[in-house]
């Protein structure tokens, strides 16, 4: 099981379909403060392995990592509702006015797993 993702999700995910979730920080990292704390940890995990540290360290270093990723996932979570929120707003006004069409939301979760998912095609 790869460390950077929790269980069943990201890179761990059972049908390998979801983008890994140290590389959605990594993209987010500029807009959400939780995202450069989660790639920070991770790059102090990775440095202490590298490093020879012992297995509480490792431990140490491991935990702090799985807790500022779940924080940066909840961010990026609770960022996407939002503007998903405010796009509903919006359509429901656009067909109010008569607005024949609706167009996807484009939250910024879903922008981050279009680029990820796009690089990763290319």
């Amino acid at each position: 099981m790869s460390p950077c993702c929790p269980p069943n999700s990201g890179c761990n995910s059972p049908r390998h379909d979801q983008p890994c979730v140290l590389e959605l920080c990594r993209e987010a990292r500029e807009e959400e403060p939780e995202a450069a704390l989660a790639v920070s940890r991770w790059d102090d995990f990775r440095a202490a392995l590298e490093g020879g540290c012992g297995n509480r360290e490792a431990r140490f270093r491991r935990r702090a990592y799985e807790r500022a990723r779940t924080d940066a996932l909840c961010a990026l979570l609770m960022q996407a509702f939002a503007q998903a929120a405010s796009l509903r707003g919006r359509r429901a006004a656009r067909l109010r006015s008569g607005f024949p069409f609706e167009r996807r939301p484009a939250t910024r979760l879903d922008v981050l797993m279009r680029q990820y998912t796009a690089r990763r095609g290319a």
